[in-house]
């Protein structure tokens, strides 16, 4: 990636957004230890840290914690905003009652396993339908946390988010059918995870994308869009590219990412999102 014109050097970035999965994360689960720097020497020079990712808030605080726990999280793929240091959800959004039980059955019609993710505040528990077969390696990770239920309903809270884990045609048809089905009001997206080896089909609603959670967090944090970073690799960073100040994407990216983006950096083998940090001056 040429360098990028622009400089830290008057503290002109002030929220960077990074996604986990193939962007931060590799397929070993790791953060390179240049990744690591180039991420410390953006927050000692101004830039608050904000994982955005569409992993649960117990899947993403295991990164948050490994990176200092500090800043913010975007989970769920936007329908969850926190704050690391202290615990508090500062934005949630909540799929209807109406169609949590009926997403599921489309689920299991799919033959996968769906998981009901809420915010977490209170336990970090995850429900699963009776009956229902969970990938493998979702369901020896999660064992502790997951809890069955005969039908969503019996649950007092509404959930954050639902997902399935499977292979890359499994999770891409749920998606699919998701939106067939369900119609108006929700989103549902399609991506690859590295933690299970598998790729997960995930609901939320409409309005709960990373870039809307992006949008709500600078106006939270009094940060105009002209001074955020945005770095990420798959469909669901496509519409936060396009709203960040700078967008970059992964060298080996998703083509809608790529197209989105301001900027191409380097592939996460070649530690494309550090380096994209230091031709920023974060270095």
């Amino acid at each position: 990636m040429e360098r990028i014109a622009a400089s830290n050097a008057n503290g002109k970035y002030r929220i960077l957004f990074a996604d986990i999965d193939g962007t931060l994360v590799g397929a070993n689960g790791t953060i390179s230890a240049r990744t690591r720097l180039a991420i410390r020497r953006a927050r000692e020079k101004g830039c608050t840290l904000v994982l955005c990712t569409g992993r649960s808030r117990h899947g993403a605080q295991k990164v948050a914690d490994d990176l200092g726990r500090d800043g913010f999280g975007i989970v769920l793929n936007g329908a969850v905003v926190l704050n690391w240091k202290n615990g508090e959800v500062v934005r949630r959004s909540l799929l209807p009652a109406g169609l949590v039980q009926r997403a599921a059955e489309i689920a299991g019609a799919h033959a996968l396993g769906c998981i009901w993710l809420g915010t977490e505040e209170r336990n970090n528990r995850q429900y699963a339908l009776s009956g229902q077969t969970l990938w493998p390696a979702y369901r020896e990770r999660n064992s502790a946390r997951i809890h069955y239920v005969e039908d969503y309903s019996v649950l007092s809270e509404l959930p954050a988010s639902l997902a399935a884990y499977g292979t890359e045609a499994e999770a891409m048809k749920l998606a699919e059918a998701w939106k067939r089905d369900i119609g108006e009001g929700v989103s549902a997206i399609a991506g690859p995870t590295a933690v299970y080896r598998a790729w997960y089909a995930q609901l939320t609603r409409a309005e709960a994308t990373k870039e809307g959670a992006a949008a709500f967090l600078s106006d939270y944090l009094h940060v105009s869009q002209s001074q955020t970073i945005a770095i990420g690799d798959h469909e669901n960073d496509i519409g936060l590219l396009k709203w960040a100040g700078i967008g970059i994407c992964m060298g080996d990216g998703h083509l809608g990412a790529r197209s989105a983006a301001n900027y191409i950096t380097g592939s996460i083998s070649e530690d494309g999102a550090a380096a994209a940090l230091e031709s920023l001056g974060f270095n």
